[in-house]
């Protein structure tokens, strides 16, 4: 092999590792902060900042050192920070005080987005310059154009492999920690292969010497610390029954003293789902879903279809089939992104097949494309603490508006700062575009349920069966709330100014985690 086909290599092994480590990082600081557009906008800008200094310092280097030596030896060193600070920054992480303060979690998730992963990938651009240099001292100016070309395609070759594998292949089946020192692993590997091969490093040398014991002593190293990394890394809660990284999330189940079960998706303090065998009432938001079914415009049907978006552990469908009045059959159907969390949904919350005919897609694709027609639509699909944008503007109310019954009626629960914040306000304002009827409830615990309907929306007395308590249905039903509604500036698709709002949350201080 070339020189030059060696540089083009290394550069496509640079190439992957940087969009790995890039793509990894969100789920990488997910358990701990959340996966919103605020910590995507500190991995990129923080990304950024550090290309920006490896290209310019290392350019200065290049024309300083262009020795294939200080080549690979930098490289080296990327590859061993890439494979350190990941494991140090975990082991801050997994500070309680890290993870319980709410506050700081803007700055907080930017210093170790950009120690874990700005830094080594930082250093990976340092490299860079010297490709060009070297392509130049090799060949001349000549063909420097040419070269260049081809040297970029590696890189961008290696990039998307880096996207591709790292998204659909590796860390879903291998997880966060072993794709991260993959890419650490790779650049180490390729490095210590381009000072073997490269005449400029000569054993004969004190220089050479020095830095094939450094390259053997860091080979060591990693490999010795390889077990421990993996424990690190892996932290895990005692009372985690279970763990898998999916092509959507982290998935966790917790189970605590009383033995229930939480779904947890990345961000450990906050639960999607729980369920506990000896207890059907759940203390939760979703219990007030079942109230629905008793509403005056659906009481008097006999069967009643049910979408439930969001199906997660499949709490609220559980719900709605053991406190249904027993002269209506309930038919539901079930909308999860991942089939994985199908999986665990059976496993370790009871769901059996028979409760629910289950879609495997998202939310709005299903609503578009679907023929059914609906008596009552529950939207809980959550990223974390928040309804997703797409599911949460006008555009996609009126598309449920088509696929409902008449008398039908929405139901999603919000996470807001309190009943007269602008977040709250604006998501019924936006439902308010497409339905005419908006009332909501407020739990006390930052939680409200949003219901919506071309109907009044009154109860009955309770008709559900007896196991139901009767002081949870009048609690529920007495205490919802007229919303008055203002139709200008709704979340829109093409305009939204949902993720600044909850970034106000975030700003203020709410206690955001519990759902």
């Amino acid at each position: 092999m070339s020189r030059n086909h060696f540089i083009y290599f290394h550069n496509a092994v640079l190439g992957y590792a940087i969009m790995s480590l890039e793509m990894v990082a969100n789920r990488y600081l997910a358990p701990f902060f959340g996966g919103s557009n605020i910590i995507w906008a500190n991995i990129i800008g923080s990304v950024m900042l550090f290309l920006a200094l490896g290209y310019y310092f290392g350019g200065r280097l290049a024309d300083k050192y262009p020795k294939t030596r200080v080549y690979f030896g930098i490289s080296l060193f990327a590859g061993t920070v890439t494979f350190i600070l990941p494991i140090a920054m975990r082991l801050v992480l997994n500070n309680p005080a890290i993870i319980q303060s709410s506050q700081f979690d803007i700055i907080f998730s930017l210093i170790i987005s950009s120690l874990a992963f700005g830094v080594p990938i930082g250093l990976m651009a340092l490299i860079n310059p010297f490709n060009i240099k070297l392509l130049q001292i090799n060949d001349g100016q000549s063909n420097l154009g040419k070269q260049s070309g081809i040297l970029s395609a590696w890189g961008t070759i290696g990039s998307l492999l880096g996207i591709y594998l790292t998204t659909f292949v590796i860390t879903p089946y291998l997880g966060v920690n072993l794709t991260i020192i993959i890419c650490s692993g790779l650049i180490i590997f390729s490095s210590l292969v381009g000072l073997a091969l490269f005449k400029d490093f000569d054993l004969s040398k004190i220089k050479s010497k020095i830095q094939a014991g450094v390259s053997v002593f860091i080979l060591i190293f990693c490999l010795i610390c390889n077990n421990y990394s993996l424990q690190v890394l892996a932290f895990k809660n005692p009372n985690i029954i279970y763990e898998q990284e999916t092509l959507y999330q982290k998935l966790s189940i917790y189970k605590d003293n009383l033995k229930t079960n939480y779904l947890v998706f990345d961000a450990p303090n906050n639960y999607q789902s729980k369920y506990n065998p000896d207890k059907q009432i759940l203390d939760s938001y979703i219990d007030n879903y079942v109230a629905l079914t008793n509403t005056q415009a659906l009481s008097s049907k006999s069967k009643l279809n049910v979408l439930i978006i969001g199906y997660a552990g499949g709490g609220i469908g559980k719900n709605l089939l053991n406190f249904k009045n027993p002269n209506v059959e309930i038919n539901i159907d079930g909308v999860e992104i991942d089939s994985e969390v199908t999986k665990v949904s059976q496993k370790y919350f009871n769901v059996q097949n028979d409760e629910r005919n289950i879609y495997h897609t998202d939310g709005r694709k299903f609503v578009q494309t679907t023929n059914n027609k609906y008596d009552i639509v529950i939207i809980d699909a959550f990223q974390n603490l928040f309804i997703p944008n797409h599911l949460l503007t006008t555009e996609y109310f009126a598309e449920i508006e088509q696929i409902m019954n008449p008398e039908g009626i929405i139901g999603m629960n919000v996470i807001s700062l309190n009943s007269e914040s602008k977040l709250l306000s604006k998501i019924m304002n936006t439902i308010g575009t497409t339905f005419k009827k908006v009332k909501y409830y407020d739990t006390t615990k930052g939680n409200y349920t949003i219901l919506a309907s071309h109907q009044d929306i009154k109860f009955g007395v309770n008709n559900l069966k007896k196991t139901y308590p009767d002081n949870l249905y009048s609690e529920f039903v007495n205490n919802l709330k007229p919303m008055l509604i203002n139709k200008n500036q709704p979340f829109t698709d093409n305009q939204s100014e949902l993720q600044n709002l909850l970034n106000y949350d975030y700003l203020t201080g709410r206690d955001h985690t519990k759902k």
